[in-house]
């Protein structure tokens, strides 16, 4: 097919090279500056990283300061298996039901043996600071606020035994019902 001549008299042949020629030399300079661009913020970047950042002390110089740690407690625990409480709301309406197990960390074989012992107790107090607080976050009553339960109860139990035998309270698993 024969090239068809526009009003200015080039046929459609010339401009397509003229075209194609025009956008080689355009993409050159965008190139150039891409490149121009990253090694200059590549090099401020290493300047930063190198100069200006706060150099650290020679470790060798520094001296530690000996100080003395209190020997870690072994806790014993007494397990609390699968305790059925109400989840309740401020007011005192229930929710939902939730199904707990739980760790009570004591301190010597004997606190241990203690609670061993009195098990049906310790299930009844649980069972009646479950009923009788709260154990639903401030924010929102359907999700368990596991530290505020653990210190309601750990408190209750303590003055339940008028003793401090319990340590700390673990919630190992709460399922809902």
């Amino acid at each position: 097919m024969a090239d068809a001549k526009m009003s200015d008299g080039t046929s459609d042949a010339d401009t397509t090279d003229a075209d194609q020629a025009g956008a080689k030399s355009s993409k050159l300079p965008l190139i150039i500056g891409a490149v121009l661009g990253l090694l200059i913020g590549g090099g401020g970047a290493a300047g930063y990283f190198l100069f200006l950042t706060p150099k650290p002390e020679n470790v060798a110089s520094i001296e530690v300061a000996e100080t003395e740690e209190a020997e870690p407690v072994e806790y014993l625990y007494v397990s609390l298996n699968r305790i059925s409480g109400p989840m309740l709301t401020k007011s005192g309406r229930v929710l939902g039901y939730v199904s707990y197990s739980m760790e009570f960390a004591v301190e010597t074989p004997e606190k241990k043996a203690f609670l061993d012992l009195r098990g049906p107790e310790l299930r009844h107090v649980v069972n009646q600071v479950l009923s009788q607080k709260g154990s639903g976050a401030e924010d929102n009553p359907r999700r368990i606020d596991f530290a505020k339960l653990a210190t309601f109860l750990k408190k209750a139990l303590n003055q339940h035994f008028h003793d401090d035998v319990i340590a700390a309270v673990n919630i190992t698993q709460a399922l809902p019902l």
